[in-house]
C-alpha cells in the first residue's frame, strides 16, 4: 500500500463506516440496475461486488433480498470488515463473503472469472490515492454486460463542506491527533448559525456521528470531480455513462418551469446540460451507472410493444389504489403510483388495473418477474 492508502485505512479503522443500522438504498436491486442494459438473460446466480464497502449497512440489504446471488464485500479496514461481519451474522445474511483487500492492488477475487453482474464503488474512488486506476481496475472485472454504480463526490456540490474543512484546518492543523481535530470541527459547526456553510444541506451536521462527521469534513483523502471530468475517467477505463440513479433529479423539465431558459438547456447534448445543471443545482454526491463500452442499453418501450412484454414491478415504486364499490360489486377507480419520493402518476381505467395486475402488494404476489421494468426511465 502507498502512504494515502495507509493513512485511509488507519483512518477507516479508528472511525469505521458508516455506522448505523442496514439501509436498504436505492441502488440495493440488482434486477433493477441491470434491466438498464439489453440482456439477454439474468447471470445464475448473480455475482455482486462491493468494492470498498466499509461496515456493509448497504451490502447487507443487497444480500438479503437477493438470497441466490454470490455477494462479495472488499475493504482495506479490518475493522470496518469485523463490524460488517457482525451487521451479517444479525441480519441471518449467509451469502455474503468478506475480502480485505486495496482497489487498487487487486489479487483473485472469488467470482471474478466470468466478471461481476454488479459492482457497488460508492464513496470509494474519491478516497483513493490513484481513482483513475482505481476504477480501472474495476472495469476490468466488471462481466461484459454487468454494470457498476458510482457515486462520486460533487466539486460545485461540496462547495460549503470544502470551506468548513479548510477552516478547521486552518484552526487545527491536518497533523494534529484526529480527536483533537473531531472536537475542533464540533465546537465550529456548533458555533455557527445559518451561514453559507451550515444552509442548507449540512445544517443538521451536529448532531451526526463521530465516524459521519470524519467522513464529511475531516477525511484524510479526498477529490471532488465536475461532471466533465466524470465522462474522461468513464473513457479512459473504456466505461461509458448509462443513467444517473435519480434521473429527474438532472432532468430541466422537472426541475425548471416551462420558457426560453429550459427549452435551450433541453436542446444541448446530455454532457453540456448535466454540466450547466450542477452549476445551478446544488449536487453534493454524482450518483450514476455506468457499463462497458461495448455493452447495449435497453431501448425505450413503446405502448404497442408493453402488451406483449414480460414485466417486473419497480421495488422502488409504491401503488395507491382508489376503489369503488356498488352493491356488492368492487372495482379500482383510480391508482396513484409514487416511484421513490416523487409526485405520483396517475392511472384510470385499464392502465389502472395493469399496474393493479403488476403491483406485488394489490395482486398479492409476483407478476413474472423478467428484466423488464415499465417505470425504468422515472
Amino acid at each position: 500500500m502507498d502512504n494515502t492508502t495507509l493513512n485511509v485505512q488507519c483512518m477507516s479503522n479508528a472511525y469505521p463506516y458508516p455506522d448505523g443500522g442496514t439501509q436498504v438504498r436505492m441502488d440495493a436491486f440488482p434486477s433493477l440496475l441491470l434491466s438498464y442494459l439489453d440482456r439477454l438473460a439474468m447471470s445464475s446466480p448473480l455475482r455482486i461486488l462491493d468494492a470498498g464497502c466499509g461496515t456493509c449497512a448497504g451490502t447487507v440489504a443487497v444480500a438479503a433480498l437477493h438470497p441466490e446471488a454470490e455477494v462479495f464485500a472488499m475493504d482495506i479496514s479490518p475493522e470496518a470488515l469485523s463490524i460488517a461481519k457482525v451487521r451479517a451474522e444479525q441480519e441471518g445474511v449467509d451469502n455474503l463473503q468478506f475480502i480485505e483487500g486495496d482497489i487498487l492492488d487487486p489479487y483473485h477475487l472469488p467470482g471474478s472469472d466470468q466478471g461481476y453482474d454488479v459492482i457497488y464503488a460508492s464513496g470509494v474512488l474519491h478516497h483513493l490515492s490513484e481513482p483513475r486506476k482505481g476504477l480501472t481496475n474495476l472495469s476490468k472485472m466488471l462481466a461484459p454486460d454487468g454494470v457498476m454504480i458510482i457515486m462520486l463526490y460533487g466539486a460545485h456540490g461540496r462547495q460549503s463542506v470544502n470551506r468548513f474543512s479548510r477552516a478547521t484546518n486552518m484552526l487545527c492543523p491536518e497533523e494534529s491527533p484526529f480527536d483533537v481535530r473531531l472536537k475542533t470541527a464540533r465546537d465550529l459547526l456548533e458555533a455557527l448559525d445559518e451561514t453559507a456553510v451550515t444552509y442548507p444541506y449540512w445544517k443538521d451536521s451536529t448532531p451526526i456521528s463521530d465516524s459521519e462527521m470524519v467522513d464529511w469534513y475531516l477525511h484524510v483523502n479526498a477529490v471532488d470531480y465536475k461532471v466533465s471530468e466524470v465522462f474522461e475517467m468513464l473513457k479512459e477505463s473504456h466505461l461509458k455513462f448509462v443513467r444517473w440513479l435519480e434521473p429527474r433529479a438532472w432532468c430541466p423539465e422537472y426541475r425548471m418551469p416551462p420558457g426560453p431558459a429550459r427549452d435551450r438547456i433541453e436542446e444541448l447534448t446530455d454532457i453540456h446540460r448535466y454540466s450547466i445543471m450542477e452549476l445551478l443545482y446544488n449536487y453534493p454526491q454524482l450518483d450514476f451507472v455506468a457499463c462497458k463500452e461495448g455493452a447495449r442499453l435497453r431501448p425505450s418501450i413503446e405502448l404497442e410493444s408493453l402488451w406483449k412484454s414480460t414485466v417486473e414491478w419497480n421495488p422502488q415504486a409504491c401503488c395507491h389504489n382508489s376503489i369503488r364499490r356498488s352493491g356488492e360489486q368492487v372495482w379500482i377507480d383510480d391508482t396513484e403510483v409514487t416511484v421513490r419520493g416523487y409526485p405520483p402518476y396517475q392511472f384510470s381505467g385499464i392502465y389502472a388495473a395493469l399496474v393493479h395486475a403488476l403491483c406485488p402488494s394489490c395482486a398479492g404476489g409476483r407478476t413474472d418477474f423478467q428484466r423488464l421494468n415499465y417505470f425504468r426511465d422515472k
